[in-house]
């Protein structure tokens, strides 16, 4: 087998700027908004010394209720001695997160029908299990507003409608994001076909990608399988899910003559498990077995992004008013005859009717030379050295349309690739909640840039996936 990649389109990595829309897909896992932890008068998720001075100055009436009004938990006006008990047990052993999805207990008010507790993500201790806020030790993770996905120390750094969060819950485990419980569906692949009015497509209706080059477009049917697993609906109608990573299972792909392709989900790993570093960098991928992967060391723990064994997490809207942002639009600018090129942007506009649902997605794609007959039998096998592996990658997918395009591509200034388009279908929530639940007619897309690939210059890839 000849184990040199020629191609490296499948390396399509965001900067901070890119990926701060999708990054709200992890972000915004449905859940309950959390409640005041008597004693914790900045509302940061825990109970310190000077909070409790200001309780007992309250009490003494030396002190205002103003300064600590969470400190009057019954809400009569004063600050008692059980009260100030309450904010030292606070203190010693963490805020509870009272009916939040991730505290450990099952809040059947709220919804939830399981609840084990969530993980800590960003800080020193990143990876941890908890179920308070104050278990999590360091930096947390902007959930909401203009930086989420990335390292906060606290919620002031994470911008309007931001919140830091410490402990998340994460689905895949039996107990969706939302504490509802979860059940696996087959997503099995409609094989991809050739579009018999242009055979440099893929069929309507089938799955594959589409490479789109200047000198050339190259179509690629994909067969195979893979699972979802999915909660049950939050109170607005939002049913979280994600995808094993094992569970993708995909044949080699003959890359016409001149490659044989592998796709392989990952079950993605960064330093601290976000997005991004507090400076706004993308968080360092330490993922084992592929390509890119770095030491930790002096960095927050390498933690899972997606929760342990996923590669990528979703939502579905299953109420009528289905889902916002569903065109996904992605762009580059190559630089032209400057060479400098510019980060990948990506905007989310309109809304998808129910069923509709978005998706962080993490894979690699590992490639070798000459076809897949060559490649031979141990080719996207567990046996695979790391060289072919691939380096991991996280993408946006829609059931709605994914668009993107190269600017000012090959050096050529004013010339663009694309814009190159692949368009989604909305589940059917009834048939994925059925006996046995099923994702016919699910499909989700996705279109990347990829600037300077060997042999084929700048190009866009578009993907289709849809279920039988």
């Amino acid at each position: 087998m000849r184990k040199a990649s020629i191609w490296s389109w499948q390396r399509c990595t965001f900067g901070a700027a890119a990926v701060v829309a999708l990054a709200a897909w992890i972000g915004a896992a449905p859940g309950s908004a959390r409640a005041a932890c008597v004693g914790d008068c900045n509302a940061d998720g825990e109970v310190t010394i000077d909070e409790l001075i200001k309780m007992v100055n309250i009490a003494s009436g030396t002190g205002d209720l103003s300064t600590c009004s969470v400190g009057d938990a019954n809400g009569d006006g004063e600050v008692t001695i059980d009260e100030i008990i309450k904010a030292v047990n606070a203190a010693l052993n963490g805020c509870p997160m009272n009916g939040v999805c991730g505290d450990g207990n099952i809040d059947a008010a709220q919804g939830e029908t399981c609840d084990d507790g969530g993980t800590c993500i960003g800080g020193s201790n990143a990876g941890t299990h908890c179920t308070a806020e104050s278990q999590c030790q360091g930096n947390g993770v902007c959930v909401g507003g203009a930086k989420v996905g990335t390292s906060c120390a606290d919620t002031n750094a994470c911008g309007a409608l931001g919140t830091c969060v410490h402990c998340r819950p994460l689905g895949g485990d039996g107990c969706a994001a939302n504490c509802t419980a979860e059940v696996t569906v087959p997503y099995n692949l409609i094989p991809g076909e050739p579009d018999p009015a242009d055979p440099l497509s893929i069929k309507a209706g089938t799955s594959g990608a589409v490479v789109h080059a200047d000198i050339l477009t190259i179509p690629l049917a994909i067969v195979g399988t893979q699972s979802i697993i999915i909660g049950k609906p939050s109170a607005d109608g939002s049913v979280p899910f994600v995808i094993p990573a094992a569970s993708v299972k995909f044949p080699k792909i003959p890359v016409a003559a001149l490659a044989c392709a592998c796709v392989r989900g990952v079950s993605y790993k960064t330093c601290g498990g976000t997005i991004f570093d507090a400076n706004g960098s993308l968080s360092p991928s330490c993922t084992d077995g592929f390509n890119g992967k770095e030491d930790c060391t002096g960095k927050p723990p390498c933690t899972f992004v997606h929760g342990s064994g996923n590669s990528a997490t979703g939502i579905l809207g299953c109420s009528d008013a289905g889902l916002a942002g569903t065109t996904v639009s992605l762009e580059q600018d190559s630089g032209g005859s400057s060479g400098e090129a510019g980060k990948v942007s990506i905007s989310l506009t309109g809304s998808g009717p129910k069923g509709s649902a978005i998706l962080v997605n993490s894979t690699a794609i590992g490639t070798v030379v000459g076809s897949c007959d060559d490649a031979g039998a141990g080719f996207c096998t567990d046996s695979d050295d790391i060289s072919v592996r691939g380096t991991p990658q996280t993408l946006p997918f829609t059931t709605g349309s994914a668009t993107a395009v190269v600017h000012n591509a090959n050096g050529n200034d004013g010339v663009d690739v694309g814009p190159f388009s692949a368009t989604g279908s909305a589940a059917d929530c009834s048939k994925l909640s059925g006996s046995p639940p099923s994702t016919s007619g699910f499909a989700t897309v996705g279109a990347f840039p990829a600037l300077s690939q060997p042999m084929l210059g700048d190009i866009v890839v578009t993907n289709q996936f849809f279920a039988q």
